[in-house]
């Protein structure tokens, strides 16, 4: 993602990929398609199982697979061994502890000093940590204000989730397909756009420098 790249080619190796279509559009499918046929435990549980295979054996994920993983987890047994009377207030504490669990861990590879989309980044493309300016201070602000996007919007999606509570079972099994993958995709979008503007602009201020 170095400064003379196409954000729209960008853009379109992130979302038509074929890890983009496994991680988020596949298991979208998944649960509606289970959901229609089987009931909200099933397409639970299906999709549950799904993403925790998934976040192990999708090379893109790099470290942060451990610990998708572990959460699926924990998701996965609780909703297990769910009376069915609790079913949808547990599916909607697991879609609200999702959006608290993805804030958290993009805040906790924060703080230490690792954010989530620049590690995607290089993982994507291993040529920007012999990129000069991946040495900067810079580099690694700019890629902790995107990873603060995110966080902020997970933290929203759990706050809209928690005033929306209490929720019919239909309304639950749309929000929880709504709130994902389209979700992730806008902000892959938005990541994309902001990254490229800010790194077009401190090589701008880098030129200017340099002239002065």
């Amino acid at each position: 993602m170095t400064n003379n790249q196409n954000p729209l080619a960008i853009l379109k190796g992130l979302l038509l990929s074929r890890d983009a279509f496994l991680s988020m559009i596949l298991p979208a499918l998944l649960y509606l398609g289970v959901y229609h046929y089987a009931g909200l435990l099933y397409a639970v549980l299906v999709s549950g199982i799904y993403g925790i295979v998934i976040s192990l054996t999708l090379k893109s994920l790099g470290p942060i697979a451990l610990v998708f993983a572990l959460f699926g987890l924990i998701e996965l047994l609780i909703v297990t061994f769910t009376p069915a009377g609790w079913l949808v207030d547990v599916v909607f504490i697991q879609v609200l502890a999702g959006a608290v669990k993805s804030a958290l861990v993009f805040l906790i590879f924060s703080l230490l000093g690792k954010p989530i989309p620049r590690l995607f980044a290089e993982l994507g493309s291993p040529e920007l940590k012999a990129w000069e300016f991946s040495q900067t201070p810079r580099y690694q602000q700019i890629w902790q204000q995107a990873s603060a996007i995110w966080i902020v919007a997970y933290s929203l999606k759990a706050a809209l989730l928690w005033l929306a509570y209490p929720i019919e079972e239909a309304t639950l099994a749309t929000v929880k397909v709504v709130s994902g993958w389209p979700l992730h995709a806008a902000l892959l979008v938005v990541l994309v756009y902001f990254v490229q503007y800010q790194f077009s602009r401190a090589m701008q201020l880098q030129v200017q420098a340099q002239r002065e």
